[in-house]
Order: C-alpha cells, then structure tokens, then sequence
C-alpha cells in the first residue's frame, strides 16, 4: 500500500477564505514553546503562533491513523 504524502489544513478564525493546505513529502509538524512548526527537507517553511488562533488538521490520514 502506497504512503500518503503528509497533508494538512490550516484554518485561521477569519473563515474559509484564510484556510490553506500544507502537502509535501517530507513534511512533518512540531510543536514547541507556543509554536507549530512546518518542516521538510530543506528546513523551516511554515511558522504559527498558538496566538494566530488558526486550527492545524491532517488531512491526508485514512480510518487508521499511524502513531
């Protein structure tokens, strides 16, 4: 079975038209010190505030998660 390529939705409070999708392989997410971090093979590339407000979903995942 092929791996999804890790995908998330990034929704701030002002609506919809602020949401977007974060997809790339690699990309992992931290968590730290009151920041998410976006990384994949070239370092950094998305950095949010847990002040943003903004709701952070993996959307690539099926009925079974991995740990």
């Amino acid at each position: 079975m092929a791996r999804a390529v890790p995908a998330f939705l990034i929704r701030y409070p002002k609506g919809e038209d602020e949401s977007i999708v974060a997809q790339d392989d690699p990309l992992t997410l931290t968590v730290d010190h009151g920041w998410a971090v976006f990384t994949d093979d070239q370092g950094p590339c998305i950095a949010l505030s847990a002040m943003s407000g903004a709701v952070i979903t993996r959307i690539d995942q099926g009925e079974h998660p991995e740990g």
